[in-house]
């Protein structure tokens, strides 16, 4: 550790651990854990390097006013220092393992009822959980009875987390080397198995959450089971699995002996699913996953028939345009998965019979559904644009872009992603196409409209994204060359087209035709068009490049700076001459 980091550090602890009220920036404490983190996994012990951590843990918790928050970073703390066997030894000898995670005094002080409290709790002894010293501590102290509570927890972030940690244990337990004695593990195979049984069907709606939550926990578990462990949670639900866990058992069964002579009958079950109009969002998810899974099962095609795609492209057609951002997301990770194997222009119909039997069968039928997407989704860009669409669902749409421009440039001489990634069977073709007439193929597409689209996006992950491949495909296509036809793309006449004329100081044609000077480019579809290769060089994409690619820490980075600014901050706020506005902005690294 820097010596002048482990100078401020104490003040640092004696200021959290003072603190009735949470500091100004809600992320330093995430950020200190994170110092720490990496502090402890470079191999050094945080006992020995920051010794005044011990008397900080003993003083939160005995502080009957600490900040929640300051008290569920003191949990994971904890966690972090005694995954080592050393660490925990000297934890234990001070008894400070039992004081901190003891849950009837939390309890009793109100501090369970916080789910930042209690999902510091979670992840504390998820931190422990690495060695069998910490795995005898977890059943001797009782903890898989509160932590199978949490399981359902009302909180999505806290059930979550302790289905992660019911895994954990039981996975670790498996594991002869970490088992501590065969009857602690008795005890919570049996424990976890009986509220399995108890829990997984609901009785009535009001516990179809909590049936949720099991259902994930058995997966979880079952996927990296093995065969006594595996067996043992089946017995405890035979007969009690509904939809979302046949799934789970379905994608599962995909590397099981004779999986290929059932995967006719898998994928007319799965389309069922996908078609449903009552499937719920996490159905269709877990729909996809086993879909994608399946495809790897055989490298022969005869199975995907042409009823088959069809029937797969009509249900894109509908679920990319589903009303539920979590369904339009799976729908659109979906087609990256499917066609991330090799992903061609040209209709599956169209490959050549040598081809088909050559390429991988999950992107022959992501083919279609790929080009369709973007056709339909991408090219109607004023409607794509106002979209209220998740952020993630934009980011694994210029996936989609991405595959596209991948197979379209491959080999092409300046293209920064060109590097043989396309199959051999598309590269020879492509070889003989000019930079043009590549460009011209994306932009029917539809790719071009997404990436212009995607610049201007006010989420930083999308517009990080469309520069580096706008970049890309600029320094791919160059200059126009002499003669060459002029590359054009449409732009909506609202929205992020309103925006790149902007940035490319470009007249709407409506606005133009009423002052009389005519319009800036041609005109596609009823909108305005823009030069590609001219939009390309005017759009300032290098600068961008750099704006987008900085965080917003990108001043201030170290933990000296973030203990230098959590003192200064508390100065501030004790100061009584503090004027409203004028408190410190704790800078994070």
């Amino acid at each position: 550790m820097d010596a002048e980091c482990a100078s401020l550090l104490p003040g640092v602890c004696e200021v959290l651990a003072a603190s009735a009220s949470s500091l100004p920036d809600d992320t330093s404490l995430e950020k200190l854990l994170d110092w720490f983190t990496g502090l402890s996994e470079a191999g050094g012990s945080l006992l020995d390097a920051c010794p005044c951590l011990l008397d900080f843990i003993s003083s939160v918790v005995n502080n009957a006013a600490a900040d929640p928050g300051v008290l569920s970073f003191t949990l994971r703390l904890t966690g972090l220092m005694a995954a080592t066997e050393d660490g925990f030894g000297r934890l234990q000898e001070r008894s400070v393992l039992s004081q901190v995670f003891g849950c009837q005094r939390w309890q009793d002080a109100g501090l369970w009822e916080d789910p930042c409290f209690r999902i510091g709790w979670i992840q504390g002894l998820r931190s422990m959980l690495q060695h069998p010293g910490a795995l005898g501590f977890f059943v001797q102290s009782g903890f898989i009875g509160p932590l199978l509570q949490l399981q359902t927890d009302a909180s999505l972030f806290v059930a979550s987390a302790a289905n992660q940690t019911l895994a954990h244990v039981l996975l670790s337990f498996q594991d002869g080397e970490r088992t501590p004695s065969g009857a602690e593990y008795a005890s919570v195979v049996t424990a976890i198995s009986g509220h399995l049984e108890v829990s997984l069907v609901p009785q009535k709606y009001t516990e179809l959450r909590q049936s949720l939550q099991v259902l994930k926990l058995l997966a979880l578990v079952l996927a990296r089971a093995g065969p006594p462990l595996r067996d043992r949670l089946l017995q405890a639900v035979a007969g009690a699995l509904e939809e979302k866990c046949a799934l789970e058992a379905l994608t599962a069964l995909s590397s099981s002996p004779g999986a290929k002579e059932a995967i006719s009958e898998v994928f007319t079950v799965l389309m069922q699913y996908l078609d449903n109009p009552d499937s719920d969002a996490t159905v269709l998810h877990k729909s996809y996953q086993a879909f994608v899974r399946w495809m790897s099962v055989s490298t022969d095609t005869s199975f995907a028939t042409d009823q088959l795609r069809r029937g797969l492209e009509e249900v894109v057609k509908k679920r990319v345009c589903d009303m539920r951002w979590e369904v339009r997301d799976s729908t659109v990770e979906f087609l990256g998965d499917l066609a991330g194997g090799r992903v061609s222009v040209a209709s599956a119909e169209e490959e050549e019979e040598e081809e088909k039997e050559a390429a991988a069968p999950g992107a022959l039928l992501g083919v279609r559904c790929t080009t369709l997407l973007l056709k339909e989704a991408l090219q109607d860009t004023e409607s794509y644009g106002s979209a209220d669409l998740d952020w993630e669902v934009k980011v694994h749409t210029l996936e989609l872009a991405e595959l596209l421009l991948d197979e379209a440039f491959s080999g092409q001489c300046g293209y920064g992603k060109g590097d043989g990634a396309a199959s051999s069977s598309s590269s020879s073709s492509s070889s003989e196409r000019t930079p043009e007439s590549r460009l011209a193929g994306v932009v029917e597409l539809g790719v071009v409209p997404a990436l212009l689209s995607g610049l201007v996006d006010c989420d930083r992950p999308v517009g990080l994204r469309a520069c580096r491949l706008l970049t890309a495909l600029r320094d791919a296509v160059g200059p126009p060359a002499p003669g060459a036809p002029d590359t054009t793309c449409p732009l909506p006449r609202r929205g992020w087209g309103e925006e790149i004329r902007k940035t490319l100081g470009m007249k709407s044609r409506d606005s133009a035709a009423e002052e009389g000077t005519g319009g800036g480019g041609g005109a596609s579809g009823g909108g305005d068009a823009v030069s590609v290769c001219a939009a390309l060089a005017a759009l300032g994409l290098d600068e961008r490049l750099t704006v987008l690619a900085r965080s917003s820490d990108h001043v201030h980075n170290s933990p000296l700076s973030l203990l230098q600014d959590i003192l200064t901050a508390s100065a501030a706020r004790a100061h009584p001459d503090t004027q409203p506005g004028q408190e410190v902005i704790v800078d994070c690294y």
